[in-house]
């Protein structure tokens, strides 16, 4: 039986041999065999081909007017001129430190009406700011305070919720301060607001009052707007701020004219001082 199979398989083996010197030679002679084709482009809907576009050319004057008047159109806003986001902001501030207790008159600064009241808590009752925009403009504001009994002691007050950025026309929000104690007092040691048009308005409600450099204990309670950011500034940038090389003024100005999710604030911007100074957008060199 083993003589009759040694054949068979000899002649088998030298059947797998001779098709693999074949398929050596074909290669040889031949060439390799070919590659399958490339598989076909995936589809791309227009407006995502057009907004993919328009965010890596996001650094030029186009597509900046082109943004602005999308965002117009998200805000519900008529027809916004690009053009019109490249005007001076009007400001008002004043840096006096001024005294408030409950039953002070209420105090006029910055472009805006400060008062205080005493109203309940959750637990103990709260000292409250209530800050009204006297203008019959949207404002950005910023109203920094101290009281007399330190941060620390204001901790565990209750937080109102209210805008901590901007302001409507004629329009007031309330914030708390601290815990309220019969003999405290609150100084305000700056308060300042920059005139703003709708859109520039729109801009600024998502931004988080971090981005603008705004004491925390202040912004606590802030409601951001629908879509909002979540900007954040390199070290650079803070250390720039801590020094007063970059103001709330600064901050603001840039965010009014640029939407937070396409532009970074770049490093030594500052206020428009002139209509048309610059070209917008402003971006990093």
């Amino acid at each position: 039986m083993q003589d009759e199979a040694t054949p068979r398989f000899k002649a088998a083996t030298g059947g797998v041999a001779a098709v693999a010197v074949l398929g050596i030679v074909a290669l040889r002679f031949c060439g390799t065999p070919p590659l399958p084709g490339k598989p076909p482009p995936p589809v791309v809907r227009e407006g995502e081909r057009a907004g993919e576009v328009l965010r890596e050319s996001a650094g030029t004057s186009n597509a900046w007017a082109q943004f602005v008047r999308q965002d117009a159109h998200a805000a519900a806003l008529p027809d916004v001129d690009p053009a019109s986001l490249t005007k001076v902001l009007p400001y008002h501030g004043e840096d006096q430190r001024q005294i408030m207790t409950v039953d002070g008159a209420p105090l006029e600064a910055g472009g805006l009406r400060l008062s205080l009241s005493v109203e309940p808590g959750v637990g103990d009752k709260i000292l409250v700011m209530t800050i009204e925009n006297l203008s019959n403009a949207y404002v950005a504001y910023q109203v920094a305070t101290e009281t007399s009994l330190g941060a620390q002691a204001c901790s565990t007050r209750m937080i109102l919720r209210h805008n901590a950025v901007t302001l409507a026309p004629g329009a007031t929000e309330k914030r708390s301060e601290c815990i309220y104690r019969p003999d405290m007092k609150l100084v305000v040691v700056r308060a300042e607001t920059l005139e703003l048009t709708p859109l520039s308005a729109w801009y600024l409600s998502r931004v988080p009052p971090s981005a603008l450099a705004l004491d925390t204990r202040a912004s606590q309670g802030h409601a951001t707007g629908p879509g909002a950011c979540t900007t954040s500034h390199p070290q650079t940038l803070k250390a720039a701020i801590q020094r007063g090389q970059t103001t709330w003024r600064d901050l603001v100005d840039f965010y009014a004219r640029h939407r937070c999710e396409s532009y970074d604030f770049p490093k030594g911007y500052s206020y428009f001082k002139v209509d048309g100074e610059r070209e917008l957008p402003a971006t990093a060199s």
